[in-house]
């Protein structure tokens, strides 16, 4: 039911247990108290940088903060501490005792984005930095582990370079620092220092750095990829390169050509122009471009077009479909198509969206498209394992469409 925003229900109680064992931040001490005590702990310094009127920042702290998966990676590494570089009539007595503390680091290093994430050594010298908020734990753990390694460290890696190192190492990371740091002048020079240390590009390091760098049709790096597909792939597996250049194809040639006409999009017009530009891409062409259907006629609340890209989606990619797409596309055609043609066919997908397990929210899905039908006795069954399967604590919604199904109200 209602796509997959309806997993949050089961995911909130796991939210509320993981308060419990996400990151540790310091309180009631003071800027030196902190220092010493990962000074005895031998550990290094975490400080959350966040302002009071920062969307982001409170993003963090409700919910990537609190998950396990952080907690366990910053409590074992750092000493942890939140610092808030704004002031505020609200301030107590603790923020305002760090007040001191937050200009001054501010200034120093040059804090003008929240949430930035400093990482400093006992002595209070930062190491590394982050610059930006990240959707996940697994996305924050991930940055923050170069915190932890001194060849990635940004300001230990700034400071080799500034003192005169050259070494290849040096170049490569300090280009990728500067990258995440969002200094793109920096890192295409640095990039280009490297890039005259290499004998060949073809290496796994050499060839990830040069993605990093490719974001458009323009850049030299996607020429890189197209030209040399193969030979990529075969230093980094099967369609690494394309896997890169299909979501810049996508966004150039098809969802810019469909998303900014005013008129009717011609369809294989756009088709035929994609693959007449990377005819090496032309097999990936025809799923960007019923993909980019779907989304075009949804965003245009165009029900019969979209249900017919969903039907030629499925035709051409349904054994590929995760569980996902196949809910996703049928509940989509369950709440806005009426004709029996395309709501028999969304059934078909919904069913096997829980073929590998059962799901209730899948379940539910298909639960309201057999009731669409005039299935009511089979929706009914589906709909009370959906109820079920949900338990006592998540199955509210579930329950109020089975006694509209038993009353036979509609459902969409």
């Amino acid at each position: 039911m209602r796509k997959l925003s309806i997993l949050l229900l089961f995911i909130l109680p796991f939210l509320v247990k993981a308060q419990d064992k996400g990151i540790h931040f310091e309180h009631g001490l003071t800027w030196e108290q902190v220092k010493a005590k990962a000074k005895a702990e031998n550990k290094l310094i975490f400080i959350d940088c966040y302002a009071t009127w920062c969307g982001p920042c409170k993003m963090m702290s409700n919910t990537v903060f609190p998950q396990e998966k952080a907690g366990t990676f910053f409590n074992k590494n750092f000493i942890s501490v939140k610092l808030q570089f704004d002031t505020t009539a609200k301030d107590n007595s603790e923020v305002k005792a760090w007040h001191a503390v937050a200009a001054d680091i501010q200034k120093k290093y040059e804090i003008k984005a929240f949430p930035t994430f400093l990482f400093m050594n006992s002595d209070g010298e930062a190491v590394h930095r982050m610059v930006g908020a990240s959707s996940t734990a697994d996305e924050f753990v991930a940055l923050a582990s170069d915190a932890i390694d001194p060849s990635k460290q940004y300001y230990t890696v700034a400071k080799k370079y500034n003192e005169g190192e050259r070494d290849p190492s040096v170049l490569r990371n300090m280009a990728i620092a500067m990258l995440k740091e969002g200094n793109d002048t920096a890192a295409v020079r640095l990039t280009s220092e490297y890039i005259a240390t290499q004998k060949t590009m073809f290496t796994k390091d050499n060839i990830q750095l040069i993605s990093y760098f490719t974001r458009s049709g323009a850049d030299n790096g996607f020429k890189f990829f197209y030209n040399n597909m193969a030979k990529v792939d075969s230093v980094m597996g099967p369609e690494t390169a394309a896997n890169i250049l299909k979501p810049i194809i996508e966004e150039e040639e098809v969802n810019s050509k469909a998303f900014v006409s005013r008129s009717k999009t011609d369809w294989a017009t756009v088709k035929a122009n994609a693959i007449a530009k990377y005819p090496a891409m032309a097999q990936y062409v025809d799923k960007m471009v019923i993909s980019c259907r779907i989304r075009y006629y949804s965003n245009t609340a165009d029900w019969k077009n979209f249900a017919d890209a969903a039907v030629d989606y499925m035709k051409s990619y349904g054994d590929m479909a995760s569980p996902e797409t196949l809910n996703n596309l049928a509940w989509d055609v369950f709440k806005n198509c009426t004709d029996v043609k395309y709501l028999t066919q969304a059934a078909d997908w919904s069913k096997a969206s829980f073929k590998g397990g059962d799901n209730p929210v899948y379940m539910d899905t298909y639960a309201n498209i057999l009731y669409k039908l005039g299935k009511k006795k089979e929706a009914l069954v589906m709909e009370n394992k959906a109820v079920a399967l949900a338990g006592k604590s998540n199955n509210a919604s579930y329950l109020e469409t089975l006694n509209k199904m038993k009353k036979g109200l509609k459902t969409w």
